[in-house]
């Protein structure tokens, strides 16, 4: 295995290839029993957990059915009418089930942070839904063209780097075209397009909205404190570093891995955002060009209610069942000093 030498390296070189050729000869193994045990752990968690899982796993199946269902009930509909409402809807709730999928691969194995900071995504998608089903075509139709702001913008930021680094830029001519696309829509939505969240700029009055902006316009800010604790797991402030720090009487532990515990909350925010997404898509039913009659998917909106609030329930026994367990044993330790 060769070295990668840098300047600082060169002078540990037989140093570097010795741990380079152990890590190569002791890896193997090391690996076989590192999946092992997450395997088994994961085994552990899902006995633990499985009557909310269960209910978790349903109601996954449940939105994906119905949001297909509708898909290919209006997909003909949508695309005859070139209604930009349908179309991203449709996105986000097909965005919406895969990032839902994540949080479910996080759950199972004993990641509860890193579904938290996953279910922040969720939030987001219910809160773009939730402005781009309200308003007319328009506003939906921003949210489209804003690609090409982010694009350019991450284009830029791309290219700046080329500067400093052997990365070759981006195709002088491909750059180009994008420029122009970036400058033709400003020109037709105004200056206050360029901004983060400038295809709501127009709807809120406001040239620089932000998320908070669109929350609040969407009546989802009841929710804030909920984005806000996701978005500490997500970012390296000090408050959610502070969250791997497991305080036990006297003992404090660096959680560096999966735990048994945790999950109840992610879930549950998880199921709620899911079940809103999917409330946003299937409620065009209620409008023109569809068929304007919503009966089926109100039935299917309180049945999901109906099922995530028993998730709820389920993941909240579960989780305050594996507290109480922690306590009752930390007691009869307690008692059994001297």
């Amino acid at each position: 295995m060769g070295i990668y030498v840098t300047e600082g390296s060169s002078h540990y070189r037989e140093q570097i290839q010795e741990r380079l050729d152990r890590f190569k000869c002791e890896s193997p193994s090391r690996v076989v029993e590192f999946r092992t045990a997450r395997e088994a752990s994961a085994k552990r968690i899902l006995d633990l957990w499985c009557p909310a899982m269960d209910l978790f796993d349903g109601i996954i199946l449940e939105v994906h059915g119905i949001g297909a269902k509708f898909f290919k009930r209006h997909r003909a509909r949508g695309i005859e009418e070139d209604d930009p409402i349908f179309k991203v809807l449709a996105i986000l709730h097909a965005r919406a089930c895969s990032v839902t999928s994540d949080v479910r691969a996080l759950l199972v194995t004993g990641h509860g942070f890193g579904a938290s900071a996953h279910s922040r995504t969720l939030q987001e998608i219910a809160v773009v839904s939730s402005l781009i089903r309200e308003y007319d075509p328009d506003v939906a139709q921003r949210y489209i063209d804003h690609e090409v702001i982010d694009a350019f913008k991450a284009a830029s930021e791309y290219n700046e780097v080329t500067k400093t680094t052997t990365a070759p830029p981006l195709d002088i001519n491909e750059f180009t075209a994008l420029t122009k696309e970036k400058d033709d829509l400003i020109d037709k939505y105004g200056k206050s397009f360029a901004s983060t969240y400038g295809w709501a700029a127009k709807l809120l009055g406001n040239s620089r909205p932000t998320y908070r902006d669109l929350q609040k316009a969407a009546g989802l800010d009841d929710v804030q404190s909920v984005y806000t604790r996701a978005s500490h797991l997500v970012h390296a402030a000090a408050l959610g570093t502070s969250q791997y720090l497991h305080h036990e009487d006297t003992t404090t532990t660096l959680l560096s891995g999966p735990r048994s515990w945790g999950l109840a909350q992610p879930a549950s925010e998880t199921l709620y955002a899911l079940t809103l997404i999917t409330n946003r898509f299937i409620s065009l039913a209620e409008r023109e060009p569809y068929d304007n009659d919503s009966t089926t998917e109100d039935v299917a909106t309180f049945v999901l209610q109906a099922l995530v609030q028993e998730a709820t329930d389920s993941f909240s026994a579960i989780e305050q069942n594996l507290r109480t367990k922690e306590l009752d044993t930390r007691k009869s330790a307690e008692n059994a000093l001297p």
